[in-house]
């Protein structure tokens, strides 16, 4: 990391709460949103624990949990091939979408508070969800709109965090008492109150379209192994998350534990959460996203391993507060990942597609314990081996990616045609054979122009492809397989230029 990126960090990291209250600034408008979103979604999910798992008996629980992990599973199959590209393309950016969706859980917490013990609370609390994961993308995508230097990212991402975790422990404060003064309804009124006032917060947000979308570069950057990898990481540390959560609550509801117990592992786990969002910046001075993913996976999996021969109540703080931290760690490093190498035009549905996959591992995590009923001893013992071997993939995985054994060559920067070559196989590999030839035809180019004679023209034939694609046509195998090769031979010979020919370079395009 760059003095001038480590600069910028501590920077993002002396930018006092406050400025986000008096939202001065794009960026701090975004974070106190965050915050009275944060505090709406505690007092939901509180109206919802009193209703689906603190009120009955625990095999009374377990249909009820079943039931509402597979609705938090069913949004995605709507945010991700219907609302994603909506919110990319949305004309307003970003911030139109997060406006709307605030709305929206408005609208529907009201109507909710009159239907929580009735069949409509089903497909209302589906909307509440997804419209919660829409706004999660948008807010995912607008943060590096609204920071403009790389390096901020994790710390803006702590901050987002941060704030996010001070408004849930008001807004679940302010979410018991009215549960147990008033009742879930009124809970469910609080979170549609937040929801509202977020909503109007956001219009002070500013507008940032999203730009033009590359084709080949959006590929390549989906596609990427880097990306890829923390994805993974983060698959492996949801499923924890998700086991552990429900182990300990089901084991603790098992053993009659008093109420005052499980208030005590929640406030913990919320402290391991709100401390993430400091160790995670100070930490990521120091060392790469990577690094702080791998250790993410594997102090919480050594400190489950340790709680495992402690009593139950020691063993459930000590693996609150750890988990609490590597989750808030480990999301603020894949975000700045992905805000990093995602593509700025897919950045919603990229990050769609990332959520999609976590949700599905944590909900995997989650229906262990609900099913099998482990003891808390076999629990943490499986989840600290899930957790230790997931690390020690990944810290395997990034070294031989580092050391090429997983990517072909790597060109390096002194040699342009060859990373064009190695990206329009890959392109091929993909299933994008128009792209692969617009590829290979820029290598062709930039082979040409480091000729002694500096030509430019692409051979007759390619040139026909080349205009064959760019019109909309199709290229066959045998087409793409011609460009490709010639592209080989450009880069091992420099025999070959081009670029964008001109009609009579290419003559006419084939239909």
């Amino acid at each position: 990391m760059s003095r001038q990126d480590e600069a910028s960090t501590a920077a993002a990291n002396r930018d006092p709460w406050w400025r986000a209250v008096a939202l001065k600034g794009p960026f701090p408008r975004l974070v106190f949103v965050q915050f009275v979103t944060g505090a709406a979604d505690a007092a939901f999910t509180v109206s919802l624990a009193g209703s689906l798992f603190l009120s009955v008996s625990v095999d009374a629980a377990r249909p009820r949990i079943l039931l509402y992990l597979l609705c938090t599973l069913a949004p995605f199959a709507l945010v991700v091939p219907v609302l994603a590209p909506i919110t990319d393309r949305s004309r307003g950016g970003y911030r139109a979408v997060v406006v709307a969706t605030a709305a929206g859980r408005s609208g529907v917490c009201l109507l909710m508070a009159n239907h929580l013990t009735t069949l409509f609370f089903f497909p209302e609390a589906f909307a509440v969800l997804v419209l919660g994961k829409t706004y999660s993308i948008a807010k995912s995508a607008l943060v590096p709109r609204l920071v403009d230097d790389p390096g901020r990212l994790v710390a803006a991402n702590a901050q987002m965090s941060r704030m996010s975790t001070v408004g849930g422990l008001l807004g679940g404060l302010v979410g018991v008492v009215v549960l147990r003064l008033v009742g879930p309804p009124a809970a469910v009124i609080v979170a549609a109150i937040g929801h509202a006032g977020a909503a109007v917060l956001a219009t002070r947000i500013p507008r940032t379209p999203p730009p033009p979308p590359n084709q080949v570069v959006e590929v390549a950057e989906l596609t990427s192994a880097p990306l890829s990898l923390a994805a993974s990481a983060m698959i492996v540390l949801r499923f924890a998350v998700g086991f552990v959560t429900f182990l300990l609550a089901l084991n603790l509801k098992t053993a009659s534990e008093p109420a005052w117990v499980y208030g005590i592992v929640l406030a913990v786990g919320v402290v391991g959460g709100l401390a993430g969002t400091f160790v995670g910046p100070l930490v990521r001075r120091h060392v790469a996203e990577e690094a702080l993913l791998t250790a993410s996976l594997a102090v919480p999996g050594a400190l489950c391993l340790l709680a495992a021969a402690q009593d139950r109540r020691t063993s459930a703080i000590l693996v609150s507060f750890a988990v609490g931290v590597a989750a808030t760690v480990a999301r603020q490093a894949f975000d700045s990942t992905a805000q990093r190498l995602a593509p700025d035009a897919e950045m919603g549905r990229a990050f769609a597609r990332f959520e999609t996959w976590f949700q599905l591992a944590w909900v995997a995590g989650a229906v262990g314990p609900v099913l099998v009923r482990p003891t808390e001893l076999v629990g943490l013992l499986v989840v600290g081996a899930v957790l230790g071997v997931g690390a020690f993939v990944y810290l395997i995985a990034r070294r031989a990616l580092r050391s090429e054994q997983l990517l072909p060559a790597d060109p390096g920067p002194a040699d342009p045609v060859g990373a064009l070559v190695a990206l329009a196989h890959l392109l091929r590999l993909q299933g994008a054979p128009g792209l692969a030839v617009l590829t290979a035809a820029e290598a062709v180019r930039v082979a040409g122009t480091r000729r002694p004679s500096g030509g430019d023209a692409l051979p007759a034939e390619l040139a026909a492809v080349w205009l064959h694609v760019t019109h909309g046509g199709v290229p066959s195998d045998a087409d793409v397989a011609l460009a490709v090769g010639l592209a080989e031979r450009a880069r091992d010979a420099g025999d070959h230029g081009g670029g964008p020919p001109t009609p009579a370079e290419g003559g006419e395009p084939r239909r």
